[in-house]
């Protein structure tokens, strides 16, 4: 499982994002504003779900056990 920041990066974070998807990890996308193209492009490229800044520590380990399969 991977969290992947994507504020300060350039397009090529969609690459990797796709080579995580292909490699069949699991990943959540964090950015700091509710962004509906943000959260579009992101599941486009395989990400699990989109999170917005700063994280809700709730929110952040059930999205974690749901994505794992743990109870």
């Amino acid at each position: 499982m991977a969290l992947v920041d994507i504020a300060g990066f350039d397009q090529r974070i969609w690459e990797r994002c796709e080579r995580m998807r292909d490699e069949r990890v699991p990943f959540l996308v964090i950015y700091p504003q509710q962004r509906a193209a943000i959260q579009a492009e992101s599941l486009r490229h395989g990400a699990r779900g989109v999170l917005v800044k700063p994280l809700v520590q709730r929110e952040l380990l059930g999205l974690m056990k749901l994505l794992t399969g743990e109870e």
